[in-house]
């Protein structure tokens, strides 16, 4: 299922090994974010394909409904993402150390 982004122009800012974005896949998105908002106070501005958590005045995550038998059955995963300066690069780097290149 395609989602609209948030943006589609990227910031242009990079922080080479920083994380910058997480999402959770979860299969009851209401539910997990009900346990984040009272774990961490976050907010979490709920809609029915994709939410939004904010940490303060930051958006720090999504979360997203897990589709496949799969994912469903993980219970929950963070899916983090990382800055990088060159990704042809670190996709170099990762698959010359056993790493697989899942899409791109």
């Amino acid at each position: 299922m395609a989602q609209t982004p948030i943006t589609n122009q990227g910031s242009g800012k990079v922080y080479p090994g920083k994380f910058i974005w997480h999402d959770l896949l979860t299969p009851e998105p209401t539910k997990a974010g009900q346990f984040y908002e009272a774990l961490f106070g976050w907010d979490i501005e709920y809609h029915p394909n994709y939410s939004l958590v904010r940490n303060g005045d930051k958006l720090i995550a999504g979360i997203v409904k897990a589709q496949s038998a799969e994912q469903q059955a993980r219970g929950g995963l963070w899916l983090p993402t990382a800055s990088v300066a060159d990704v042809d690069a670190t996709a170099k780097l990762v698959t010359a150390h056993g790493g697989k290149i899942l899409k791109g």
